[in-house]
């Protein structure tokens, strides 16, 4: 088995080496295992899982990687190119003839893949290669080969979670902001949001520092004074200072809102996860030498992953170095109206606070604020790679996410309609991610009620069908299905 890494590590060196400019430089395979001891699915025989690490390099002066924040002031090789990597999961028929074509790239959430759990019926939080985990048969029995890619690079080791490394611009500066609500009283937050490392604050009594608070997100907010708070955490019963933490006198509050603001120093590249995934599809797409391959290749989002998929289409990067298209359908899920925080300095993909920029419609129209113009499919459009594409929106992204921007005018005054090549679909009735059934009840800072268990994935399942369809024999999906201001069902 060792011997046959090695030489499978070699070959995919000796694949790439002749490339004028190797995006994807070296591939190892860390392990590989059959899944659940060789069940077979269908026509499509036994799956394996393949574990490993992605390395990359990126030309600085090539046209399509200009639009990378920061990409002229990244450290480079002797060579002048930019190095990174990250972790990569394969999940693939065996039998590479059994597979059928269809590569299905899954976004992971904040390092988890998603997309057995919302198309496979699998549990995303159970032991990888479990069955709890790997869920039914419904994309394996299909021969769907699934690819992950870690691309945040500001997540912990140790969680199992797929990462991404890169260099860091150590002589840029800012301010950065952020916030946090607490569920129970606590008397210090991290900087971070959720499990995501945070920038460390590069001066701890910096005037620049604040802290503010209000009683919601809507209401006005007020400064807490620099005496009841600082940047530190308590250790052993004993109050040390920390770049990472915020402890206030007296506690946060269940349910208030805090906003806060401090120094850093030493940017990451956040724009490395677009040019990553671009060069990671258009490898498996087009080098007859890549580990998989496929002739159709899908993108599936959810939530920030959708959102990802949103800036990925807004940016460019549907089109590969050489102009051709990398996705040919994405499904995207949960998303809103939001893209934003995974291309710009001292970036932090996991909060979702400020995503909602101009752009949010498919198609080109005017802020008349700004008097920008733009639309998320423009350049695709322009290097026509435009995919076909599903939204799918739960209530909460109505209410909660900025969702009808995708079908009005920045005004809100009239319907704005998708492109062709484009379906949305509201799930009515459904909350952000469905709950467990019976609904359980929780604290009372989380809300007045329970917990909304409709489940839309039997939806999810029948549109990646109808997206799978109409991807690889043209068949459209059924006509979009959500509210409108001309049907005054959208208010």
């Amino acid at each position: 088995m060792k011997h046959f890494m090695m030489l499978l590590v070699w070959s995919l060196l000796l694949c790439v080496a002749g490339a004028v400019r190797a995006e994807v430089t070296r591939v190892d395979i860390t392990h590989r295992t059959d899944v659940l001891n060789g069940r077979v699915y269908a026509n499509a025989g036994a799956y394996e899982w393949l574990h490993g690490r992605a390395h990359f390099t990126l030309d600085p002066a090539h046209a399509r990687n200009q639009a990378v924040v920061d990409i002229a002031l990244a450290p480079k090789n002797a060579k002048g190119l930019i190095e990174y990597s990250a972790d990569l999961v394969i999940l693939r028929p065996k039998d590479a003839a059994k597979a059928n074509g269809v590569v299905v790239f899954d976004v992971v959430n904040r390092g988890r893949e998603t997309i057995l759990e919302y198309l496979n019926r699998g549990n995303r939080t159970s032991k990888h290669g479990t069955e709890e985990f790997v869920g039914d048969d419904f994309l394996l029995k299909q021969g769907v080969t699934l690819v992950w890619l870690g691309w945040q690079q500001d997540l912990p080791e140790g969680l199992n979670l797929l990462r991404m490394s890169g260099p860091v611009i150590e002589s840029l500066s800012s301010l950065v902001y952020g916030d946090a609500v607490v569920t129970a009283r606590s008397s210090e937050i991290s900087l971070g949001d959720r499990l995501s490392i945070p920038y460390a604050v590069s001066d701890l009594k910096s005037p620049q520092a604040w802290l503010s608070v209000a009683a919601s997100r809507a209401a006005l907010e007020q400064r807490v004074p620099r005496d009841q708070w600082s940047f530190a955490r308590m250790r052993d019963g004993a109050l040390a200072d920390s770049p990472l933490h915020i402890h206030l006198k007296g506690g946060f509050e269940p349910g208030a809102y805090y906003r806060f603001a401090y120094p850093v120093k030493g940017s990451l590249i956040a724009g490395l996860s677009l040019t990553g995934i671009r060069d990671l599809m258009s490898w498996i797409r087009y080098d007859p030498a890549a580990i998989v391959k496929g002739k159709h290749t899908l993108a599936f989002g959810i939530s920030q992953s959708g959102r990802f998929l949103r800036q990925f289409l807004h940016e460019g990067f549907n089109a590969d170095l050489q102009g051709r298209p990398v996705f040919d359908g994405m499904m995207v899920h949960i998303a809103g109206g939001a893209r934003r925080g995974f291309n710009e300095r001292f970036a932090q993909p996991s909060r979702t606070q400020g995503s909602r920029v101009f752009p949010f419609t498919d198609l080109d129209q005017t802020d008349h604020e700004t008097g920008e113009r733009g639309g998320i499919l423009m350049r695709a459009r322009a290097d026509k790679v435009v995919p076909k594409i599903i939204y799918t929106h739960s209530s909460w992204e109505y209410w909660g996410s900025a969702a009808s921007t995708v079908q009005t005018t920045v005004d809100g005054s009239r319907d704005f309609e998708l492109a062709e090549t484009s379906r949305a679909y509201l799930l009515a009735a459904t909350q952000h991610v469905p709950s467990a059934w019976p609904p359980r009840d929780q604290p009372a800072t989380r809300g007045q009620l329970l917990p909304n268990p409709l489940d839309y994935r039997p939806v999810l399942r029948a549109l990646y069908v109808a997206l799978d369809q109409w991807v690889r024999a043209g068949t459209a999906p059924p006509p979009s299905a959500y509210p409108r201001l001309a049907d005054r069902n959208l208010v």
